[in-house]
C-alpha cells in the first residue's frame, strides 16, 4: 500500500523531454568513458579501438593489470547473474524456498563481482602509480577517474608479474640507502 503511494500507477514516471534528456546524458557519459578507455589503453600498448568491444576491454584490463584467470571469474559470475535474471525473474516470495536460494545465490555472486571489480580497479590504479583510494574512485566514479588517467600525464609503469617484484625491489633500494 505504502509503495502505491510512492510509485502511482495511474501517472507517467518520465514525460517525454525527460527520457531523451535522459537518455541523452547517459549516452554522452558513455561515449565520454569509451575515449578516457580508449586512451588508457593507447596508455597500456593496446589499440585503443580495443575499448569499443565489451567484455574484451574489461579482459584487456584484467590481462595487463592483474591475471586473466580472474576475468573468466567475472564472465562466469556476469553469465550467471544474467541467467538468473531472465529465467528466474519473475519469482515472488509465494514461491517459497526457491525464491530465497534464488536471491541468496544473486546476491552472494553480485558481491563476488563487485569485489572483483574493485579489486581490477586498485590494480588498475596500482599500474599508473596512483594510490588504491584512486582505484575506488575508478570503480564508483569511472567516467571521471578513467578520464584523469586518460587525459594526466600518468605512464603506465607495471605489468601484472612486475606489481611486486618492482614495490620489492623499491623497498630493499629503500632499506639499503637507510641503512648506509
Amino acid at each position: 500500500m505504502f509503495l502505491n503511494y510512492l510509485f502511482p500507477q495511474d501517472e507517467q514516471i518520465l514525460s517525454g523531454v525527460e527520457l531523451y534528456v535522459t537518455i541523452g546524458l547517459a549516452a554522452a557519459i558513455l561515449v565520454f568513458l569509451l575515449i578516457s578507455l580508449w586512451f588508457v589503453l593507447k596508455k597500456m600498448g593496446k589499440p585503443g579501438w580495443m575499448s569499443l568491444i565489451p567484455f574484451y576491454n574489461v579482459y584487456i584490463l584484467f590481462e595487463k593489470c592483474w591475471e586473466s584467470k580472474y576475468f573468466y571469474n567475472y564472465l562466469i559470475t556476469s553469465i550467471i547473474v544474467a541467467v538468473i535474471s531472465i529465467f528466474f525473474g519473475n519469482l515472488t516470495e509465494a514461491d517459497g524456498l526457491l525464491y530465497w536460494a534464488i536471491m541468496i545465490t544473486e546476491l552472494i555472486v553480485g558481491i563476488y563481482q563487485i569485489i572483483l571489480g574493485i579489486r581490477l580497479c586498485i590494480m588498475v590504479a596500482k599500474s599508473f602509480n596512483y594510490p588504491s583510494v584512486f582505484g575506488f574512485g575508478l570503480y564508483f566514479l569511472d567516467a571521471i577517474f578513467f578520464a584523469i588517467l586518460a587525459f594526466s600525464k600518468a605512464k603506465f609503469t607495471k605489468e601484472k608479474e612486475n606489481n611486486n617484484t618492482i614495490n620489492n625491489q623499491e623497498n630493499i633500494n629503500n632499506l639499503d640507502e637507510n641503512n648506509n
